[in-house]
């Protein structure tokens, strides 16, 4: 059950950021993401948990082949009511189990590979920080005004690693 908790601890930290975010902040084209959005960002990481939920029933994974929602990109509301469905979804999962992956290896070229639920679930989290370091970035390039918590979008190996460093 820790990677169920801790995807719930990363999902309720991107939570509380949006829900402190406009939803005009949240959709900003922002040249410091090459013109993306924290709202693309924020709905890539949402997807890739969707579709390792829908694996449940499919027990196939296809990261490439994603809905992208748009109103995960643009609504700070419908995002935060999305991430309390993804916690609840992810929490309910009790047991590992056996998936195959859908891999894009080259142009028009995919594989299909072995895996399990719960390696999925700690790849998930791993790129969900990865994400959030992203937006973390722009949040405290563009919107200062924003408090980040000071481990948000920081891999929790370095948290334990820095920590290790100040003894």
């Amino acid at each position: 059950m820790i990677l169920q908790q801790t995807t719930a601890q990363i999902l309720g930290q991107l939570k509380v950021l949006v829900a402190d975010l406009g939803n005009e902040a949240y959709a900003k084209p922002l040249s410091v993401l090459s013109n993306n959005t924290i709202g693309k960002h924020v709905r890539h990481i949402c997807e890739f948990f969707d579709c390792m939920l829908q694996a449940l029933s499919t027990e196939i994974i296809d990261y490439d082949n994603r809905t992208r929602n748009v109103l995960l990109e643009t609504d700070t509301t419908y995002t935060v009511k999305r991430l309390d469905e993804l916690i609840r979804a992810i929490q309910g999962i009790t047991e590992n189990r056996p998936l195959e992956i859908v891999f894009s290896y080259a142009e028009n070229e995919t594989a299909v590979i072995n895996t399990l639920l719960y390696r999925e679930m700690a790849y998930n989290i791993e790129h969900a920080i990865h994400h959030m370091a992203i937006i973390k970035i722009a949040i405290t390039q563009e919107f200062a005004y924003i408090q980040v918590p000071t481990h948000f979008g920081v891999a929790y190996s370095t948290i334990q690693y820095q920590q290790q460093c100040a003894r």
